[in-house]
């Protein structure tokens, strides 16, 4: 079977690469990967919650999850604390130091948008959008 190299579904697949392996290097440099980037922008956006609702957004299995909360909590980024309502919940937070990091993940994407649109004019990038979201309601 011939692969179609120019075909639209191809270069958004190849667009969506580069920029996992640039975001993928960036997040390394800072000494998280993805999922723990995900987590501590999760719980930026939706200080408090349940380890459920973590594990709910992210896709992944409550073992999973408490995993991942044990090295975010080592590292001095997340804190779980004992719900007021329901003794046998925890509520999850960012520290001081996850907060901190919070601002250098956003760093990271806006270095990324910058990259993506930094050669193309405002009224490319308007259409751009336009177009992504058609594509984005077809599914």
């Amino acid at each position: 079977m011939e692969k179609n190299l120019d075909s639209l579904a191809e270069k958004v697949h190849h667009l969506e690469s580069l920029q996992q392996r640039f975001v993928h290097k960036e997040l390394k440099k800072i000494g998280l990967n993805m999922l723990q980037a995900r987590t501590l922008d999760f719980l930026a956006v939706y200080p408090n919650v349940i380890q459920t609702d973590l594990a709910d957004y992210l896709g992944k299995q409550k073992a999973t999850v408490t995993n991942l909360l044990k090295v975010l909590e080592n590292k001095n980024l997340v804190e779980r604390k004992q719900s007021t309502d329901n003794a046998r919940q925890k509520k999850l937070s960012l520290s001081t130091s996850g907060n901190q990091k919070v601002l250098l993940i956003q760093a990271i994407f806006a270095k990324l948008d910058k990259k993506l649109t930094g050669n193309l004019a405002t009224s490319e990038i308007d259409e751009l959008n336009q177009q992504f979201a058609r594509l984005i309601d077809a599914f």
